[in-house]
């Protein structure tokens, strides 16, 4: 599932890990898997960062093309160095009618969302977007599902995300999260 955010590329606080590729992740959950001491939560850090390497080795060409991942634990990974042009938009044909005709991978930064479909998105993840949303400064109008986007996406996809922005853009990040909290 993806979501784009139409604007500049902007500094986010070091909170979001950085993934710069395939091989860094790879070369990153080693590292951090082989410094843990307690063989269990070895494990359990590999397993549950397994969907996030998985997704990334299985896209085109071996390259997951969008600025930020969201994990089925709602973290935010940084998918490439800051600055950097990803390829998560299609352009002329495959554009939607609806899509602004001056969208591209230079003017906007992609989001994945680890889910199977729209569907699939978890309450925490869409929190998680809404989060970075804030935090790099985009107006609401500047956040698009895939699906609205590109006509060879499903029209769904990302409105699960969006439509949870849309609904709590006026609160603080502190009102929604007691939201999630009681999902």
């Amino acid at each position: 599932m993806r979501s784009t955010f139409k604007g500049l590329d902007r500094t986010v606080g070091k909170e979001y890990s950085e993934l710069n590729s395939v091989k860094t992740t790879l070369t990153t959950l080693d590292a951090i898997v082989n410094t843990l001491k307690n063989n269990e939560s070895k494990y359990a850090l590999q397993a549950e960062l397994t969907p996030v390497v998985s997704t990334l080795n299985n896209r085109e060409e071996g390259v997951l093309g969008v600025q930020w991942i969201i994990d089925r634990e709602g973290r935010v990974f940084r998918g490439l160095p800051a600055g950097s042009k990803g390829s998560h938009i299609k352009s002329g044909s495959y554009l939607t009618n609806t899509a602004p005709r001056d969208i591209s991978n230079e003017t906007t930064q992609g989001v994945e969302i680890i889910a199977k479909n729209d569907k699939d998105v978890l309450p925490l993840q869409c929190f998680s977007a809404f989060k970075l949303v804030k935090d790099l400064g985009y107006p609401l109008g500047n956040i698009y599902g895939h699906g609205e986007i590109n006509n060879h996406k499903a029209n769904t996809e990302g409105q699960k995300c969006k439509t949870f922005i849309k609904d709590n853009w006026d609160l603080s990040i502190d009102e929604v999260a007691k939201k999630v909290e009681n999902i």
